[in-house]
């Protein structure tokens, strides 16, 4: 596929670069005219970045219906892993916007307590949703000028680890 995006895109799309990087399913092209992303992949042109991290995920095999995470569904609640997915991706939307400190301050711990006692987001193994997590709050500049204090530990952690997994 080709991810087409301007370098001056604000906030800028890290998740989406990040995992056609780490899927490799995807060269990543640099154009000031285009005034969102696209990503052209299996005949199809995708303009909104949660769908596009979602697809190239999918053809990577990471994303919640890859085989590997059919099988750990049918290890636990599919409904349940399914409405956590759900949620981190709003979550995500949510951190790329927050402007006020409570906003922000409030998904970060929400983030923390649910990060204290596993690695990823959802499941055993890297998904869309910790990309879209992870490039919001790479992204969030209102989030990284809020200076994270102890209690957001594990957050620091995986804002710092993203890259780095698997």
């Amino acid at each position: 596929g080709v991810l087409t995006l301007s370098p001056k895109l604000s906030p800028f799309p890290y998740a989406v670069v990040a995992v056609a990087a780490y899927t490799q399913k995807s060269t990543v092209t640099y154009d000031e005219s285009v005034s969102g992303i696209v990503l052209a992949l299996e005949g199809s042109e995708l303009i909104v970045e949660e769908d596009a991290v979602k697809a190239l995920a999918r053809v990577a095999g990471l994303a919640e219906d890859s085989d590997k995470v059919i099988y750990l569904l049918r290890c636990i609640s599919d409904s349940h892993t399914r409405r956590q997915s759900s949620s981190f991706f709003s979550l995500a939307k949510k951190l790329a916007i927050a402007t006020t400190l409570p906003e922000i301050v409030s998904s970060l711990d929400s983030l923390d307590d649910h990060l204290a006692y596993r690695t990823f987001l959802v499941g055993h193994g890297i998904t869309a949703v910790d990309w879209s997590v992870w490039g919001a709050l790479k992204g969030a500049f209102d989030i990284r000028s809020v200076r994270l204090n102890e209690s957001d530990d594990f957050v620091r952690q995986y804002q710092n680890r993203r890259p780095l997994a698997e």
